[in-house]
This record gives C-alpha cells, sequence and structure tokens, in this order.
C-alpha cells in the first residue's frame, strides 16, 4: 500500500498539532500547509518523491531495525561487562545492491546507528560501503545479516525507486 499525499499531511499536521499541544483548527491547517510546502519543496530540491515508499514495508523496517538495536545493545552490553572482552573487530566492503542515493545513506545511518557497526565511507562509485565491526565472526556472515536485515527491507520499501541512480 503507497501512502497517499492527502493523508501523509494529515499525519505530519497532526503531529504538528501534538507538537503544539494543540487541537485547534488554526493549528491544523498550519500544520497542514507547511507540511504540504515541506514535502513539495523537498520533492523539488532532491527529486526524490516519498509517495512512492511503502508505508507498510516502511513501518517493518522500523520493528526490525527496533528490535535490532535492541539486540545489539544487548550483546555490547555484555561485551563490556565480561571479563574476558570477547572482541574480533574488523573491516568490510559490503557491496550495494541499491542505487539511489536516499537508500544508499539510510542504510549507512542504520548500520552507523547499531551498536557494534559503523558505516566509514561509502565508494565514489556508490557500489560499496565500507563497514567496521566490533564483534565480527566472518565477513560473509556480517554481509548476509546487512543484506537479509536492511538492505533488502529498504529495496521492499522503496520498490523499484531502489535502484535508481539520483541525478
Amino acid at each position: 500500500m503507497k501512502i497517499s499525499r492527502i493523508a501523509f499531511h494529515i499525519l505530519l499536521a497532526l503531529i504538528w498539532c501534538m507538537m503544539h499541544n494543540s487541537l485547534h483548527p488554526v493549528t491544523f491547517i498550519v500544520g497542514y500547509l507547511l507540511a504540504w510546502a515541506s514535502t513539495s519543496l523537498f520533492r523539488v530540491l532532491t527529486k526524490y518523491n516519498p509517495f512512492r515508499m511503502n508505508i507498510w514495508e516502511g513501518i517493518k523496517l522500523f520493528f526490525v531495525f527496533l528490535k535490532e538495536m535492541i539486540i545489539a545493545n544487548i550483546q555490547i552490553a555484555y561485551i563490556i561487562i565480561s571479563p574476558a572482552m570477547n572482541i574480533r573487530p574488523g573491516f568490510i566492503e559490503y557491496p550495494l545492491d541499491i542505487r539511489n542515493d536516499g537508500a544508499i545513506v539510510l542504510l549507512a545511518n542504520m548500520i552507523s546507528l547499531t551498536p557494534g557497526t559503523l558505516s566509514v565511507d561509502i565508494s565514489s562509485d556508490r557500489k560499496y560501503i565500507y563497514v567496521h565491526a566490533m564483534v565480527m565472526e566472518t565477513p560473509d556472515k556480517l554481509k548476509e545479516q546487512i543484506k537479509h536485515t536492511f538492505e533488502r527491507r529498504i529495496q521492499k520499501m522503496l520498490g523499484a525507486y531502489a535502484g535508481e541512480l539520483s541525478s
């Protein structure tokens, strides 16, 4: 299911109302107009259409990311409190299937926000992300984990748009 522009603007306007602790019609209208103006400006400046996103896949991605954050925090906490400090750091060159700049940045940020991993760089041809991991069993296992946990879900969320090159 794709999110409609009107529904998205209404959602942003409601968030605006919550931020201002007011359901006054004027507050809602101002929020709606700001939502419309900001998404229109975003689309013009970035040539990205956020309304091509599959909202349900985005929600699934959010919860998968949340689960991975919790698991990684527990693993890092265990490493920190254990006397042996069992770390096996390493770098990998992660090959990208996605080509859209926004999708690449989203993936790189999700990797960096997950404790124990860090996106160090993106290759100039946008075909690789260089990732540092604090605990790496094997490079192939880390690549598969990133691919199945984040990248494939980003592709599902953005659909064919994830494979497009930004100009």
